[in-house]
């Protein structure tokens, strides 16, 4: 007998911004022969056009409001009433919504309800305390009601076992992406434009050292922290500043040709470029924190400000090379979307 599987609170597939939706996507390529799977979506990240109502045999429902920012909550409490009646089984992904969780617990007694709280999203520098305190309480009761909790890093554990609930950790496929040799002399970052990604370290390190170059791809436009970043380092000739890209081919491309990849994440979680990075036997340079070390059980060189990057940069060596072969094998064995998807299947009732 086929379930019923409902995913709330992504953007929608086809994926275009982040992890969530490639999660979405490569979770319902894999599980829709045997399954159901709806997904909710906002109209407003896709055309008339590309709103047909199957894709890749998934049914798509498209919510009218932006699945970010303020009007995420109700975003979400729309998916989530009109999943509540599709599906057995509810997968919630992030905390916009889930404070008034509790307020649907007489309709959610025969759904398993699966909460993906997204790392520690309130601890966020973008975020005023207001803001923080919101997303700290719903994610405290999203934990609090669902029936099963996912976490992407297994430095996560402590801080999510105290719910006394299933705390299951599944991180992310890398293996989207193909290995190609096409090596070529630029380092490469992948981040959206705030603070606590570290992007203005990494562009200073690179202000100072003319002879190694630096792509950063990221989302410019959509915050002021962004745009302030990319007028002062534009100027650079070895930084090259490419707008964001959500296209599978490009990222392929970009991730493939780089020496190395230099991820200045430190907010939690596991991030999914950087398991595909370590899937495609790239060496890494990485901010030292317990959520990227974590992500490479260690395979990486780490680093904590400018003066400490740079001398990595510097010190080219093999040791890079052999820690990267490494992180492949890691990768090989747990960020794989077929690995991933035999976590979920497992929680479905």
């Amino acid at each position: 007998m086929k379930k019923t599987i409902a995913f709330v609170g992504s953007v929608g597939i086809p994926a275009r911004y982040g992890g969530f939706e490639t999660l979405v996507e490569q979770l319902s390529k894999r599980l829709v022969s045997k399954h159901e799977i709806f997904v909710f979506c906002s109209s407003k990240s896709y055309s008339k056009s590309e709103r047909k109502k199957d894709y890749q045999s998934a049914v798509r429902y498209f919510i009218p409001l932006k699945a970010n920012g303020f009007s995420s909550i109700f975003y979400d409490l729309i998916s989530l009433i009109r999943a509540i009646p599709l599906a057995n089984n509810i997968i919630i992904l992030g905390g916009s919504a889930s404070f008034f969780l509790p307020l649907f617990k007489p309709f959610l007694r025969k759904k398993n309800l699966i909460f993906h709280p997204d790392g520690t999203e309130w601890t966020r520098l973008k975020w005023g305390i207001v803001t923080r305190t919101y997303l700290k309480l719903s994610i405290y009761a999203g934990c609090k009601t669902a029936n099963k909790i996912i976490i992407d890093n297994a430095a996560l554990n402590k801080l999510y076992r105290k719910f006394n609930k299933k705390c299951v950790q599944c991180s992310y496929g890398g293996d989207q992406y193909q290995l190609k040799d096409e090596k070529m002399d630029y380092w490469l970052s992948i981040a959206r434009a705030e603070p606590e990604n570290n992007l203005e370290l990494i562009a200073e390190t690179f202000s100072n050292l003319p002879s190694e170059k630096w792509r950063l791809i990221s989302n410019f436009s959509a915050s002021a922290f962004g745009r302030k970043l990319q007028k002062k380092y534009q100027q650079f000739s070895n930084i090259q500043l490419v707008h964001s890209t959500y296209n599978k081919e490009e990222i392929e491309k970009h991730l493939n040709c780089c020496k190395g990849y230099i991820h200045g994440h430190s907010a939690g979680g596991t991030n999914p470029t950087l398991a595909s990075a370590m899937w495609l036997n790239k060496p890494l340079l990485c901010h030292n924190n317990i959520f990227n070390k974590s992500t490479t059980q260690g395979y990486a060189l780490f680093f904590n400000n400018t003066s400490e990057l740079g001398k990595l940069l510097l010190n080219d060596n093999l040791n890079t090379l052999k820690l990267a072969r490494h992180a492949r094998k890691i990768a090989q064995e747990k960020y794989t979307w077929n690995t991933v998807s035999d976590v979920y299947e497992s929680l479905f009732i």
